[in-house]
């Protein structure tokens, strides 16, 4: 069986919808999908099998950054994610993530980017996959803050 990543379109949206149930038990609205992609907000790179069945995506979306001073749009890794079916033998594993980020990384470069700088991976599993891989290396820790409101204190 042979891979084709490719740029999803509109045509695509039922079989990315259907992925996203799959993967994270819960629907994406058309709406958050629109807000995510559209207008030139980001890019929604897929692997399909030869039948055209979506097995892979990985949605990038476009942040203004500076880059060793410069301002640059680098591009945001998220929605990772990949049919869990073995469809024609296919594994889960390096095949279909490989060409997955590959096609990501071939083609995020250009004139906004030219160092096709990258980062984010949503979840540990993803980044160690993206590491074993030779596709992603670590060069720091993020950590997400969390500030809850805390209850009013007297009058």
């Amino acid at each position: 069986m042979s891979l084709t990543a490719r740029e999803l379109t509109a045509a695509d949206d039922a079989q990315l919808h259907a992925l996203f149930q799959e993967v994270f038990r819960t629907d994406i609205s058309p709406a958050l999908l629109a807000w995510k992609y559209d207008e030139g907000r980001g890019q929604r790179p897929g692997v399909s099998s030869d039948e055209g069945r979506l097995l892979a995506h990985c949605g990038l979306t476009f942040r203004h950054a500076r880059v060793e001073g410069e301002p640059r749009r680098v591009a945001q890794h998220g929605d990772l994610m990949a049919t869990r079916s073995k469809p024609g033998g296919l594994t889960r594993g390096a095949p279909v993530f490989h060409h997955l980020i590959a096609h990501v990384y071939d083609n995020v470069q250009d004139a906004q980017n030219p160092d096709a700088v990258t980062y984010g991976f949503p979840s540990g599993r993803a980044m160690r996959l993206g590491e074993q891989l030779g596709l992603a290396v670590s060069i720091g820790v993020m950590n997400e803050l969390l500030l809850m409101p805390q209850p009013a204190q007297g009058a």
